[in-house]
């Protein structure tokens, strides 16, 4: 067996234990709700016992159909419409490598607004 081999076997058996760990964090959670009882659709709710204060945040995710949106938005006020609704700059990366490649200059100018740090490498590790 290898050092690798070794690592690798370390590696899944921390996995497992991560994911049996993550099962059983659900689980209390799905009772601790449960003992809450009913909760409001959006706010916090506080419970004390003898030895803990337990707090359930519950929110509502919204998000934006861009495509009804650009069909009713003007029928929303401008003013309102910008109150409402932020824009968040977005990279394409697809675009961003053909400016890179392609249109150095462009690429400098848009680079300016780009920051870049290097993501967690992902591992994976299969039984052979």
């Amino acid at each position: 067996m290898t050092r690798i081999d070794e690592i690798a076997q370390q590696w899944r058996e921390a996995k497992a234990a991560e994911e049996a760990a993550r099962q059983a964090r659900l689980e209390a959670e799905k009772l601790l709700l449960e003992c809450m009882g009913k909760l409001a659709d959006e706010g916090k709710q506080h419970q004390d016992t003898t030895w803990f204060r337990v707090t359930v945040t519950t929110r509502i995710n919204r998000k934006v159909d861009s495509e009804i949106l650009e069909k009713i938005q003007d029928q929303i006020p401008l003013p309102i419409r910008a109150n409402v609704l932020r824009y968040k700059p977005e990279l394409d990366l697809k675009e961003m490598r053909y400016l890179q490649n392609n249109e150095p200059a462009l690429y400098a100018i848009l680079a300016q607004a780009i920051t870049a740090t290097p993501a967690k490498p992902s591992i994976s590790v299969e039984v052979l």
